[in-house]
């Protein structure tokens, strides 16, 4: 929670803000300086970030399990997510995401990567402590050029475990009551990009 990261003021003030997963114009962000990822979302200020589905060359896409001991949503399924530094490019904080949660050396394994979306997409979700976390979220595909099985994964202490799921597989965890998933909030961004990716679809292997 000590990071820092840029965080936003939005243009034509609260009534303004979006609804959640609608798309974000651009000209609503205003740039307002950085704090760290505590203080933005205690203070319930608007922020970047970024979800990344990670395919394999097969098209498998890899889960993660958030270790126990995190503040947010321990124990739960995900995929990758970063927050944004204060005017990093998307490009930069997808890289940034990959090395710091799985390993600098899964950097050049990546064949493609491609935004889902024609920008960000709102996420909000308010926690019962008061907390309020408002981001800006960038959707991000990015594509391997080999098997999940044999891509040397190191994933940093807040994975607790990893796994490559099928389609259909993730299709199943999606609608598995109780979720796997954090909450309903994460839950339906993920619906979201998994649709998108559909649309979109890397250049997985020889395909």
């Amino acid at each position: 929670g000590m990071e820092r990261i840029g965080v936003y003021s939005l243009q034509g003030g609260p009534r303004s803000e979006p609804s959640h997963l609608d798309p974000v114009p651009q000209s609503l962000l205003m740039p307002n300086g950085s704090l760290t990822i505590d203080e933005a979302h205690r203070l319930g200020l608007a922020h970047g970030g970024m979800i990344i589905l990670i395919l394999d060359a097969e098209g498998r896409q890899l889960l993660v399990r958030r270790a126990a001991t995190l503040m947010t949503c321990p124990g739960t399924w995900g995929m990758i997510g970063e927050h944004q530094h204060e005017g990093e490019p998307p490009e930069a904080l997808m890289r940034r995401a990959i090395e710091e949660e799985l390993g600098p050396q899964v950097l050049p394994l990546i064949s493609s990567s491609v935004s889902l979306a024609d920008g960000p997409v709102w996420y909000r979700r308010d926690y019962p402590s008061g907390r309020i976390d408002r981001q800006a979220t960038l959707l991000w595909a990015a594509c391997l050029r080999i098997r999940g099985d044999d891509v040397p994964l190191a994933p940093d202490s807040e994975v607790a475990e990893y796994k490559w799921s099928t389609s259909s597989e993730l299709e199943g965890m999606l609608n598995d009551d109780p979720t796997p998933f954090c909450h309903e909030s994460i839950l339906s961004l993920l619906r979201l990009s998994v649709r998108l990716l559909s649309s979109k679809q890397c250049p997985v292997g020889g395909r």
